[in-house]
């Protein structure tokens, strides 16, 4: 059985009158999209700085009291990177970079730049960068500012590197779901469940579902005035809802398991509903489409492809929409 994830707003009835940033961020880099304008020497941004400045400091208003050493600040500055070409494929450590993609974006290292991306963003590390994507994240680092529509999956956070100083503290917003094998110093925001293997000195703001911890070295805050998500329109509005419906309820997710070495890599089995009422098997790996057993689109899913995969999530994208999943953990026979 599938856990879903609906994005949309919670709660009916008219709008708050709070301006939700998220929406408002996705709709600039839309529009930003529309041309190569921002690739030019001189470019004005529309205001994205503003923004992220904001939610910084409601966020530090929030968490960080007289005592706290180590605080949040905005990692960089627009004025400080720039386009400078397209980056070579071999290079990968790249340092004050400006990066909008209008689909997925996948780097090596960066080092104080900003990505943004109108789809998911897979980095090898990060350090003192904003990283902005519509749909999952995957990076780890520390002293960055990252923001995720669905799914936010690090190997760590917060953690010296002997090249780069830590200069302040990561904020971790995700519309979804929030893992990370490790946090240090981190403040963490997470619209549905989060989760972190080994924690210290991190802050879970306005988390529904954070599991208990053996070393209860971190704090829950819950500020009802602070809203990032909720009023994401987008979501609600452009995301296809027979196809949520549908995976919903006929998709029925088996398990996501890694190959052996050497081509190692992580795949998901799963089935869904065909025609006759009929259930068919399928494998798909990260980018793959959704076929059936002759590789054709399978009924209802034509378009739909796997777009980013964990061991325990699966966004699926089409264009501009997204599906997030949760894939259920392997049964254990108790003893």
């Amino acid at each position: 059985m599938l856990v879903f994830a609906d994005s949309r707003a919670h709660g009916q009835g008219k709008p708050d009158t709070h301006t939700y940033r998220y929406g408002v961020m996705l709709r600039m880099v839309r529009e930003v999209l529309t041309n190569d304008e921002w690739k030019r020497p001189g470019w004005k941004e529309p205001g994205f700085e503003k923004q992220f400045t904001d939610l910084i400091t409601e966020v530090a208003a929030i968490t960080e009291t007289k005592r706290t050493k180590l605080r949040l600040a905005l990692p960089v500055k627009f004025a400080d990177v720039s386009f400078a070409g397209a980056p070579d494929s071999r290079e990968r450590d790249l340092k004050k970079i400006l990066r909008f993609f209008s689909g997925d974006a996948k780097l090596g290292r960066v080092t104080d730049s900003i990505i943004i991306a109108d789809g998911n963003v897979t980095l090898s590390s990060s350090y003192g960068s904003i990283i902005f994507a519509r749909g999952a994240v995957s990076a780890s680092g520390h002293g960055n500012l990252i923001i995720s529509g669905h799914v936010i999956d690090a190997s760590g956070d917060g953690f010296p590197h002997p090249e780069i100083p830590i200069r302040s503290r990561s904020l971790l917003m995700a519309g979804w779901y929030l893992n990370t094998s490790n946090s240090h110093n981190t403040i963490c925001h997470a619209r549905v469940e989060a989760n972190v293997s080994g924690v210290n000195k991190t802050i879970f703001l306005n988390t529904p579902h954070v599991p208990y911890y053996r070393i209860r070295d971190y704090s829950t805050i819950y500020d009802h005035s602070f809203r990032f998500f909720d009023n994401y329109k987008l979501i609600g509005s452009q995301r296809s809802k027979r196809l949520f419906i549908q995976v919903q309820q006929d998709l029925g997710m088996v398990k996501a398991e890694w190959t052996p070495n050497p081509d190692r890599f992580l795949r998901l089995f799963f089935r869904y509903r065909g025609k006759g009422n009929t259930f068919h098997n399928t494998i798909a790996r990260q980018g793959d489409y959704i076929t059936d057993d002759k590789g054709q689109p399978a009924p209802g899913f034509a378009g739909w492809r796997l777009s980013f995969l964990t061991e325990t999530h699966a966004l699926f994208t089409k264009g501009q929409e997204d599906a997030a999943f949760r894939i259920p953990p392997p049964k254990v026979k108790i003893p």
